[in-house]
């Protein structure tokens, strides 16, 4: 073994290591950038690096002496967060029964215990895609389109979809069209009311805008400062204006918002 002398700390190497370690400073210099192929250069790095290297049983990784380095390092850290806040650890069988899949594929998982599951089956998918389609946005068309490159009416649609795909006890909005243009309002709401209406849904809609309030469900609570100060079944709600609500809220406040001013007209 010798030993090297620089800055104060003394650094133990293997001469016979030496050529090894000197190659691969080399070989992680040619390394793909970063910034053009992440994926590449993650899986140049591992492997030039001595880190892991591929196993002969397919779809297994043997992590090398480097690499297992790291790992350690990672897990007395994690270890101890998670100790502080009394958790511990268990370990769990490596092979696990294909019945626990096949049970997972017998039923939707949202709304659901999420455990193992198959991946989607054709079946499954041209399904999903179905429901989709009764958007009316074009959505079908765009099923593996992440979520976030869609536009916020679309976005709020989708929601609204997944929220009911499996019948929930009560459907909670709020301020489903908050942010949307009106066109896009009135084709979200046209689909709450749809939903709504097919699969008979206790509904509570939150909301500032009068208009909606007064065309949409069979009931109507007007709240100020967590209080219930009007409380208007189906029948009396057809008897009331847009002016009889603004009347009934400057009773009790003076802080008439502009949405609701200009939900009104």
């Amino acid at each position: 073994m010798g030993k090297l002398q620089i800055c104060g700390f003394l650094i133990l190497y293997n001469p016979k290591n030496f050529k090894k370690q000197n190659k691969m400073a080399v070989e992680l210099k040619d390394l793909t950038k970063r910034s053009e192929n992440y994926s590449q250069w993650y899986n140049e790095l591992v492997v030039k690096a001595d880190l892991a290297e591929q196993s002969a049983v397919r779809g297994c990784m043997v992590i090398k002496p480097y690499g297992y380095a790291i790992w350690e390092k990672i897990q007395r850290q994690l270890d101890d967060m998670f100790k502080e806040t009394g958790h511990v650890n268990a370990y769990f069988p490596l092979l696990i029964p294909k019945s626990f899949l096949s049970r997972e594929a017998e039923h939707d998982r949202r709304g659901l215990c999420h455990r193992l599951r198959w991946a989607f089956t054709p079946s499954r998918e041209q399904y999903y895609q179905n429901l989709v389609a009764r958007l009316g946005l074009g959505l079908e068309n765009r099923m593996t389109a992440r979520i976030g490159l869609f536009s916020g009416g679309q976005r709020q649609a989708v929601t609204l979809l997944m929220a009911t795909m499996r019948r929930p006890e009560v459907l909670l909005l709020d301020e489903p069209t908050a942010a949307l243009d009106p066109k896009t309002a009135e084709t979200v709401l046209n689909l709450v009311n749809q939903i709504v209406t097919e699969q008979k849904l206790t509904t509570l809609m939150i909301t500032h805008n009068m208009r909606d309030a007064l065309r949409l469900g069979n009931r109507l609570i007007m709240m100020n400062d967590g209080k219930i100060i009007a409380d208007y079944n189906a029948e009396q709600k057809k008897e009331l204006t847009i002016d009889m609500l603004l009347r009934k809220f400057e009773e009790v406040t003076d802080d008439v918002s502009d949405r609701m001013m200009l939900g009104g007209k």
